[in-house]
């Protein structure tokens, strides 16, 4: 189980750490998983500061936040009375939707997916595919193979396949053991689901970001998505296919998206290019006429409590301006009672004899004015940094905004949004200690975010090569040798090996010479504690294929230190030490 904190730091940039990564033995249900949440948070000394908490839907996961809110209730008064403290995992809510609606046309995929492996099955199928390509004068462009735990490698293999529909039945009529062409309304039915899922695909990329605030966003994407779901049911003349996969998309819509998410509502109003304004114009056409005007009377006074709590807070805490006159609900004063003296008696006398207007609030003066008009560029719109330059302007709901706009509406990054595959630990770090695993990832997190990095995506497969960089050398040809004799249908080289863990020719160089210093004992269990392990998690490789890798570098690293030896012996290790250095700085130049 890993618990993520998400916060916005004094520049005002949008922060998350790693907190916690703890193994978590069954039964996984509610009040263990709260009892194990509730102690990191204690740990941390944050218990008293968590505002949400965002999860995956599960039946386990609403009984653990509803166990922690009761327990937050005791400790501290959450944002109003506890109804925004559980937020859904919105990635997981498009997910299963885009499930339902993909399981319509589950032959269809099948038909496509070994179609394109069929023909990337070998050199000469693909060659005849490329001809027909050519013949047609299409646009060259690459087949794309599904990753089947992955919705959005499906949808891409789709939309590539569809641009060459003309070309597998030419294919077929030249290769007879292609047996599995798509009929032309398998080609109709997969345009239409494609049709669909570019809006899901689009939605699910925007909203899983890390780096940049997204329930502002939130209600901009449903919008569309109950927008492209209500025409295509209302449609008469649709597809029959069509019109089941969308019901089943809306049923899951509306289960869990039929009533309005008041934090996310919230997160909306303070981005200042939406306000009341994007309330105004989605609802209307989200809802009938009554329920529309009902939910926003409902989010105004939801907007409205939660900004009075605020307020409270910034004047328990001393906090500069008068905060004798806040405007609430309906234009309603919350008045502060003076302390008793002639000058509170004259005040009182003159607000009786004068109509004095009362003072507005943050949040009156910030609705007030106009939406703010952003002009398209190529940075994008920054909404934490324009409530840092309005900070003054608007000092309690600039701090609302800074605490709302920190929210994630999803419990992955986009990288991991559309499968579970990243999300699960490789054989090798699951059969290291919990408390090594948690170190590392949590590490790993917090050096990555100290030094600005950003994780590689591992969708992206390592590319097969037949050909050798001038930096191979004879371990080269061994391990290519290996892999061959252990597959057949793949081939790699040292220089790939040493690029999927992120060394350069320089790290290499340093390895190699290494080998013949007094270092090699070290550096042997380097290799074999670190590249082997990365390796088989990037190219996904057998026991059979690790078991070859160690035994070559446990070889070389055999030899490295024989020979070092030998050269110790007979020159000395100064002398050798000092010829070692000057070797390597002439070969590295």
């Amino acid at each position: 189980m890993v618990l993520t904190g998400h916060f916005v730091d004094s520049n005002w940039h949008l922060q998350k750490r790693v907190l916690s990564f703890i193994h978590l033995p069954p039964p996984h249900r509610g009040l263990e998983i709260a009892d194990n949440l509730y102690k990191c948070l204690k740990d941390w000394c944050i218990e008293n500061k968590v505002f949400t908490i965002s999860v995956d839907n599960a039946s386990n996961n609403d009984s653990t936040v509803r166990i922690l809110s009761e327990t937050f209730s005791r400790v501290k008064k959450l944002p109003c009375g506890g109804k925004m403290f559980h937020v859904r995992c919105c990635a997981h809510i498009l997910n299963l939707m885009v499930k339902d609606g993909l399981s319509r046309i589950g032959h269809i995929i099948e038909d496509i997916h070994d179609s394109v492996t069929f023909i990337n099955q070998n050199e000469s199928r693909l060659n005849l595919f490329s001809e027909i390509v050519q013949q047609l004068q299409l646009p060259h462009r690459k087949l794309i193979l599904e990753c089947k735990t992955r919705w959005n490698s499906t949808y891409e293999m789709l939309s590539a396949a569809i641009k060459f529909k003309e070309v597998f039945p030419m294919y077929k009529e030249r290769e007879p053991r292609y047996i599995s062409c798509p009929t032309n309304e398998d080609w109709i039915n997969v345009e239409k689901v494609c049709e669909i899922l570019e809006v899901f695909y689009s939605a699910t990329n925007i909203i899983s970001g890390s780096e940049y605030p997204t329930s502002n966003l939130f209600l901009n994407e449903v919008y569309r998505i109950k927008v492209l779901l209500d025409k295509k049911l209302q449609d008469p003349n649709e597809y029959y296919f069509v019109h089941d996969m969308v019901r089943c998309m809306k049923q899951n819509f509306d289960k869990y998206w039929g009533e309005c998410n008041l934090m996310m509502l919230i997160g909306a109003i303070l981005d200042p290019r939406c306000k009341m304004r994007v309330i105004e114009f989605c609802f209307p056409r989200m809802y009938p006429e009554q329920e529309a005007c009902e939910n926003i009377d409902k989010v105004k006074k939801a907007l409205y409590e939660l900004y009075g709590e605020y307020v409270d807070e910034y004047c328990s805490s001393g906090g500069e301006g008068n905060c004798e006159t806040v405007v609430g609900l309906s234009g309603n004063n919350v008045n502060i009672q003076p302390s008793s003296s002639g000058w509170s008696e004259f005040a009182q006398f003159v607000r009786t004899v004068e109509n004095i207007q009362p003072q507005k609030s943050d949040l009156d003066n910030y609705l007030e004015e106009g939406c703010y008009i952003c002009d398209a560029g190529p940075t994008p719109f920054d909404a934490l940094q324009w409530w840092r330059s309005n900070s003054l302007k608007y000092r309690i709901l600039s701090r609302m905004a800074r605490d709302i706009l920190s929210i994630p509406i999803t419990t992955v990054a986009s990288e991991a949004t559309f499968s579970a595959g990243s999300r699960v630990i490789d054989t090798y770090r699951a059969s290291l200690a919990p408390e090594t695993v948690e170190v590392l990832l949590c590490g790993g997190d917090w050096c990555r975010s100290l030094h600005g990095l950003k994780r590689k995506n591992k969708s992206k497969h390592i590319r097969d090569s037949s050909t050798f960089s001038p930096a191979s050398s004879l371990i080269s040809s061994v391990i290519l040798l290996l892999f061959k004799m252990g597959d057949e249908s793949r081939s790699y080289t040292v220089d790939d090996a040493l690029a999927s863990v992120g060394f350069g020719k320089f790290q290499m160089l340093v390895l190699a010479y290494a080998g013949m210093g007094w270092i090699s004992e070290a550096m042997e269990m380097m290799l074999l504690s670190f590249v082997g392990p990365a390796l088989q998690s990037a190219w996904n490789l057998s026991s059979h294929e690790q078991s070859m890798i160690t035994s070559v570098v446990f070889a070389g690293m055999l030899v490295g230190a024989y020979s070092w030896g030998v050269v110790a012996d007979k020159h000395g290790r100064r002398k050798g030490f000092l010829y070692c250095n000057g070797y390597f700085c002439g070969w590295y130049a």
